[in-house]
């Protein structure tokens, strides 16, 4: 009778997923054994199973890039990517400059096409490219992973050789303005490398898709200051970069963000830690390609010690080795975290009751968190 009621129990059907009770056999006191009730097991089976609650973020897609009504503004939007933040869940000044390069250079195409090199195919510019001479970015906050961000772009004449190009960054849902830049832009025959003046023709032709009048995303008065001069030896060092081959870009050289990016290692580990970088000034000197190594140097424009709460500036130097060409020169400004992420406070506001209904739902069960990046989906409902 004890072998017949262990083959029963033991020949109950396993169902994955379910808590086995377990009961004691009176039979099997003596023997210490413990062994699935094939009763309980089959009723467990018939029970249901609670769906797992899950929370959800249903984000909307970004709109189609497009212009304005007058066709004198492009505007794109984006979803910051995880691979473009950082420990905080934050963009960085990387992530921004890629998208203001990518959004300038999506309008030219908008406008005329898309060149067999460079970035554009602009009508009457045979063998010419528009090449960044000097760049502004002012950010007030960075976007989180997720967000979705806005950006709107134009540009306007800068004088007898130059063009500029201007940005506005925006959170494309509540409208917060993140940030803006400025660039001067010069063209240059992309055979001899040198200077050339922009055809006649070709500066009636997109002056007739400019602002008018025109505007101006940074005060004037706030654009090009002119960098100081760099105090030799160097207080600030960082390892010597190498341009890669993945580095160079559709114009032929290493791609302007390279530069950011080399010369942010020379800044103080408490400095960057504790501060975040809210400008940056840059004037490009000569370009590089893949393969050149890049010294990299830096001097505090602040006293980095007084830890009086303060802004800090730094002056950065780029140039090749061997020949001591230099290739970038750039002014950063840097906020204490406090004061940078007083902005933040608005924005996390409102979204402080979806966190704690994400937190109640992980209280009551096991959950697993979906953002749902398609409007046109429908999200799993909570069980």
């Amino acid at each position: 009778m004890l072998r017949q009621r262990q083959a029963a129990a033991l020949s109950a059907p396993c169902i994955p997923q379910l808590r086995l009770h377990r009961c004691l056999c009176r039979q099997l006191t003596a023997l210490g054994s413990i062994v699935p009730c094939a009763a309980t097991v089959a009723a467990a089976a018939e029970a249901p199973v609670a769906t797992p609650s899950v929370a959800h973020r249903v984000l909307s897609a970004p709109k189609d890039a497009r212009f304005s009504e007058d066709r004198t503004v492009f505007i794109e939007e984006f979803r910051i990517r995880g691979n473009e933040a950082g420990p905080d869940q934050r963009a960085n000044i990387i992530t921004i400059a890629n998208l203001l390069q990518e959004v300038g250079g999506n309008h030219g195409v908008a406008m005329w096409g898309r060149a067999n090199s460079g970035f554009a195919a602009m009508p009457g510019m045979d063998h010419l490219i528009f090449v960044a001479t000097r760049m502004q970015i002012r950010m007030e906050a960075y976007p989180k992973w997720g967000d979705l961000v806005r950006l709107e772009t134009y540009f306007a004449e800068d004088g007898r050789l130059t063009t500029r190009r201007d940005w506005r960054i925006t959170n494309a849902d509540t409208g917060e303005l993140l940030g803006a830049a400025t660039s001067t832009w010069v063209t240059i025959n992309v055979e001899s490398r040198r200077l050339a003046k922009i055809p006649d023709k070709v500066k009636q032709r997109f002056l007739q898709l400019s602002p008018s009048p025109p505007r101006c995303a940074i005060p004037a008065a706030d654009t090009r200051r002119k960098l100081p001069e760099f105090v030799w030896p160097p207080q600030l060092t960082a390892p010597i970069q190498r341009g890669r081959r993945s580095d160079m870009d559709p114009n032929g050289h290493v791609n302007n963000v390279a530069y950011l990016a080399w010369a942010l290692e020379v800044i103080p580990e408490d400095v960057y830690q504790q501060y975040q970088l809210s400008e940056v000034e840059m004037d490009f000197k000569a370009e590089c390609t893949a393969g050149d190594q890049i010294e990299c140097f830096g001097m505090p424009l602040t006293d980095c010690a007084s830890g009086n709460g303060c802004a800090q500036q730094f002056l950065h130097l780029l140039r090749k080795v061997g020949c001591g060409t230099e290739v970038w020169r750039a002014r950063t400004t840097w906020k204490p975290h406090m004061v940078a992420q007083q902005s933040d406070l608005a924005a996390d506001a409102s979204s402080a009751a979806l966190i704690a209904a994400a937190a109640a739902a992980v209280a009551a069960a096991p959950a697993v968190a979906a953002a749902v990046l398609n409007g046109k989906s429908h999200p799993p409902s909570n069980g």
